[in-house]
């Protein structure tokens, strides 16, 4: 499977990606204030202001894609140091060009299936993960090995989608976002019926997302825990068309979408959140 996860990703790498969910400026807004209760503040921000005030030694990236959380952490000062893995061998290409284009340094991007490095013990001050998690077989196992690579007291960033794995998904996880697409105008829908959010050819996606809180519950410290949910508005902007966001009506309808979720959260509609972002320690 590793072989396969790589391949694909090396594809993915290479190909115009679709707009994310959360990359609609309006849906950002949300998600930020969820998350640093500030439109303009990301997660990185919180966890610079309360945790990376002082840089940080030396930090580890995991699932680091093509590098866009380095350049955070190295231009912000969140880390002097980060180790950077990445099981496609062409997103890490990518991320050392674009590093290197961009001045970011002391970034050491490396190829690698990260379930299966040895990582040095008590080396790291933080571990990083960006929407990479979800990707992983095993997060109880891989967090094990986590937290003998952490320092005492070490850190855990975690931003990404925790919610059904793949084969859980049923039409109970999408009664409510369904009765919202099926709202949205003709030229927005991109499919009749709408279907769970993730891609059936991406062999590492949602694998065993539904592991990922308990496993860190049970190994870590909880510092901040903070849900920004996407359970209506994940299914159903992954499934509008490409210039959704640019037509003239797109703020009236991302803000109708936007706030029905917060009323579905607000009345207990949605319990659980397929989106999160928490910072854990490590126990003494």
């Amino acid at each position: 499977m590793a072989q396969t996860t790589a391949e694909f990703w090396d594809r993915q790498s290479q190909a115009a990606a679709p707009v994310y969910w959360a990359e609609y400026p309006l849906v950002r807004r949300y998600v930020n204030e969820c998350v640093t209760d500030c439109w303009w503040g990301y997660p990185t921000h919180g966890f610079k202001a309360a945790w990376g005030y002082k840089p940080l030694a030396c930090g580890l990236s995991i699932g680091c894609g093509i590098g866009l959380l380095e350049k955070d952490l190295r231009w912000m000062r969140i880390c002097e140091e980060v180790d950077a893995y990445d099981i496609s061998p062409e997103a890490i290409r990518i991320a050392r060009a674009q590093a290197l284009k961009d001045g970011v340094d002391r970034v050491h991007y490396e190829v690698a299936d990260c379930e299966r490095v040895d990582y040095p013990e008590t080396h790291y001050d933080a571990v990083f993960f960006n929407g990479s998690m979800h990707h992983m077989s095993d997060p109880a196992a891989l967090l094990d090995k986590l937290l003998v690579a952490l320092k005492p007291g070490g850190l855990l960033f975690l931003d990404d989608y925790v919610g059904p794995s793949r084969d859980e998904w049923s039409d109970a996880h999408l009664i409510h976002a369904r009765e919202a697409y099926d709202a949205l105008p003709p030229s927005w829908r991109t499919v009749d019926h709408l279907e769970p959010p993730y891609d059936a050819s991406d062999p590492s996606e949602m694998v065993a997302s539904s592991a990922i809180l308990p496993a860190v519950h049970a190994r870590f410290l909880i510092a901040w825990e903070r849900p920004y949910w996407g359970n209506l508005l994940y299914p159903v902007l992954s499934h509008v068309s490409a210039s959704a966001g640019t037509s003239p009506d797109a703020e009236r309808i991302l803000g109708t979408l936007i706030e029905r979720e917060k009323t579905h959260v607000r009345e207990g509609v949605f319990l659980s959140p397929l989106f999160i972002w928490l910072v854990g320690q490590k126990p003494s």
